[in-house]
């Protein structure tokens, strides 16, 4: 099996090889990901699998407007014991916005409080936006209230939220 390491350039995502079969002609050199790979596949073949690779996984996926797939891969993140930091909650938290998913937004907002990771000012805004834009404003106040710093341009966005949205 092949080994690969993944980098983001462009907005591409990128595979190099060191392990090519003999006579490639250009070992070593990125080559374009196949896209029959799925995001948990991706994943798995990374060699540095870390925060900060799955974190840039996910947020490609998240800018190509593959939100299911960031969505799957920040789960398979979670199967293998990578720990994510407030960058990869920021990420799955507004793929749950674009795909206009209450239920998988709570779960993710579960998630960062089991790590203690709700209470962080990037979280915390963005689970604020998640519940003002679904129309879930009492929901919204009181993710602003965990945060620990809470900033103005955060509260700003609830209070604007709530004249504009109702809860269905």
């Amino acid at each position: 099996m092949f080994r690969h390491y993944f980098s983001l350039t462009n907005n591409v995502l990128l595979r190099k090889s060191h392990d090519l079969p003999a006579g490639h002609s250009n070992p070593g050199r990125n080559v374009v990901l196949d896209r029959s790979s799925g995001p948990h596949q991706l994943l798995d073949e990374m060699l540095k699998r870390d925060v900060e690779s799955a974190t840039s996984l996910i947020g490609h996926f998240a800018k190509q407007n593959q939100h299911r797939e960031a969505i799957v891969c920040f789960l398979r993140m979670l199967f293998l014991d990578i720990r994510p930091n407030e960058y990869t909650f920021g990420t799955v938290i507004h793929s749950s916005v674009v795909l206009e998913d209450l239920h998988l937004g709570r779960q993710i907002h579960s998630c960062a409080k089991k790590i203690s990771l709700s209470s962080n000012v990037f979280v915390g805004s963005a689970m604020l936006d998640l519940y003002v834009k679904l129309g879930h404003i009492d929901d919204a106040l009181r993710a602003f209230q965990d945060i620990h710093e809470p900033n103005v341009s955060g509260g700003g966005g609830a209070l604007r939220g709530s004249t504009t949205r109702k809860k269905p």
